[in-house]
């Protein structure tokens, strides 16, 4: 399963972007949120780590879209692993 996970830090930004990028590379299911990414504990990102499966695709715009910092994304792709 191929799963897009979008994210955006606040209310006031928008998504549109990255959709758009996501919905060309294409994907079977799609999970977004708007929050913050310097917090490890997020709903999208829960969701994201509760759907993927051993052999399935995790599709993001951006690396940035894990994590502010570079320690917590390693830590988040070693989890989705």
């Amino acid at each position: 399963m191929r799963i897009a996970y979008a994210r955006v830090s606040t209310d006031k930004q928008e998504l549109y972007r990255q959709l758009e990028i996501l919905e060309k590379v294409g994907y079977d299911k799609l999970i977004q949120e708007k929050f913050t990414g310097t917090q490890k504990k997020r709903a999208g990102l829960d969701a994201l780590s509760n759907t993927v499966r051993s052999g399935g695709t995790v599709i993001i715009e951006s690396i940035s879209r894990l994590g502010r910092k570079t320690l917590d994304i390693l830590s988040t792709v070693e989890e989705l692993k």
